[in-house]
């Protein structure tokens, strides 16, 4: 009879044993498709500020008349036209600059932590700032990034309002010492949906509200024949350094640098493929008077 009982024990746990199996695997499916959906949804950064940026301290800033070597930059997530990784010959791009725009710039590649911002930052000498719009995988993901020489005094994280959701954009606007002046900075990447127009009348309205001098950075996405944006350079006191500069030799593009308060004495494009856009360059001054 005991025997008999051992054998049945042994049916019974053999068969919940089965039973478990059946119930452990649709769940534990369940699971990893919920984290693989969950992961994987572009989720909005929101706002955020600070003092401070990191890695290299800024030198104290110089009351000697300097020329300002700014660049803007749509680094495509650090790879080439290609898809190759390419951070190093971005960083050659730009070498020696003052101020640096970043636009598409990674924090992250396939939920492994990649801060392109700090990367370049470390390699150029430069303090850094990275500036997402979107997180993904539980981390900052991808969005813009300020690298400078100069000592920073105040940052913030602006979210742009858009219709879609996972079309995340911001506007980072950066206050530097410059020469003893408060040098004003915003830096944005428009989307090219049909929010773009919303977004650049936003920007364009913070900018001209600035105190000078004053810089707008980025890849407004869009050229020369859009309406806001020609608008915004027949806006008195508005200069487009780099046309300036280069004149009939400004080759289209959808990347800007443009100033109130400073001008332009050089400029030069580097594009020799490390990104899917040119990297844009101006030195500038604020005049005297």
């Amino acid at each position: 009879m005991e025997k008999r009982n051992t054998i049945t024990n042994q049916k019974v746990t053999g068969r919940g044993i089965r039973n478990l199996r059946w119930w452990i695997l649709p769940m534990v499916t369940a699971i990893i498709v919920w984290v693989l959906v969950a992961g994987s949804l572009r989720q909005p950064a929101g706002p955020a500020q600070g003092t401070m940026f990191q890695g290299k301290a800024a030198v104290a800033a110089s009351s000697e008349p300097t020329n300002l070597r700014v660049a803007t930059y749509n680094i495509h997530g650090g790879r080439d036209a290609h898809g190759h990784e390419s951070l190093a010959g971005i960083a050659g791009c730009l070498r020696d600059a003052d101020l640096v725009a970043l636009n598409e710039v990674r924090g992250g590649i396939g939920g492994r932590p990649v801060n392109q911002s700090r990367i370049l930052g470390e390699r150029l000498g430069l303090a850094w700032l990275f500036a997402p719009y979107e997180r993904r995988w539980w981390q900052d993901h991808f969005g813009n990034g300020c690298l400078t020489s100069l000592p920073v005094l105040f940052w913030q994280r602006i979210p742009l309002a858009g219709p879609e959701r996972g079309r995340e954009r911001n506007a980072v606007w950066v206050q530097l010492d410059y020469q003893g002046r408060n040098l004003q900075v915003v830096i944005t990447h428009l989307d090219r949906g049909g929010d773009r127009q919303s977004q650049l009348q936003a920007v364009t309205k913070f900018f001209l509200g600035l105190a000078e001098p004053c810089l707008l950075l980025g890849d407004l996405n869009t050229g020369e024949d859009d309406g806001d944006l020609q608008n915004l350079l027949a806006t008195s006191g508005v200069r487009d350094p780099v046309k300036d500069c280069l004149g009939k030799a400004t080759p289209p593009r959808i990347d800007w640098i443009l100033s109130r308060g400073m001008r332009g004495v050089y400029a030069s494009v580097c594009d020799d493929g490390a990104s899917d856009h040119p990297c844009f360059r101006v030195n500038l001054e604020v005049p005297s008077g």
